[in-house]
């Protein structure tokens, strides 16, 4: 497993967000798309990171599945196989010597999945009018953010692992 700084994981996500905000404010379409497009470029990176993750989680614990296969259910139950896979890891993670949070980050990813679904059904079958579609979008990317702040705590939780096991080796 190794250990990550997550300011670079913090600055993603806040970029999408602001991106996302300055895509709303905008009435040029070919600006939107441009930005909207950095919004989706922000998410692979959110998926790469999980995928990488779960690959040290893999190597550490010998528990779960290659970082590919990780990608493939993902991509292929639309992301419900991501809400297992955050209680899943942060099982993993306690057995690693990190406080058992995984039931937090079952709901916390529930919240967020209902949400995100919610709203595409929402926009998609254009029930809401402009300004309730903004305030979706706003509450859309603030369920985004909820997805790398669990993401981000995951890492931490590692990181705490890792700097134990190395303050403990060092001590020997």
């Amino acid at each position: 497993m190794r250990r990550r700084n997550l300011i670079t994981i913090g600055i993603v996500a806040l970029l999408s967000l602001i991106l996302s905000v300055i895509s709303m404010c905008i009435d040029n379409e070919a600006v939107v798309s441009v930005l909207d497009i950095a919004v989706l470029l922000t998410m692979i990176y959110y998926l790469y990171f999980q995928c990488i993750f779960q690959g040290d989680l893999k190597t550490e614990t010998g528990e779960g599945k290659k970082p590919w296969g990780h990608f493939g259910l993902a991509l292929l139950t639309l992301g419900i196989y991501m809400i297992y896979w955050h209680f899943a890891a942060g099982k993993r993670l306690a057995k690693m010597g990190a406080k058992d949070r995984s039931i937090l980050y079952l709901a916390l990813n529930l919240i967020a999945f209902v949400v995100s679904v919610t709203t595409v059904v929402l926009i998609m079958g254009k029930i809401v009018d402009d300004v309730g579609l903004i305030a979706l979008k706003v509450i859309n990317e603030v369920s985004s953010l909820l997805l790398f702040a669990i993401l981000m705590h995951m890492q931490y939780s590692a990181n705490k692992v890792l700097d134990a096991r190395v303050s403990k080796g060092a001590s020997k």
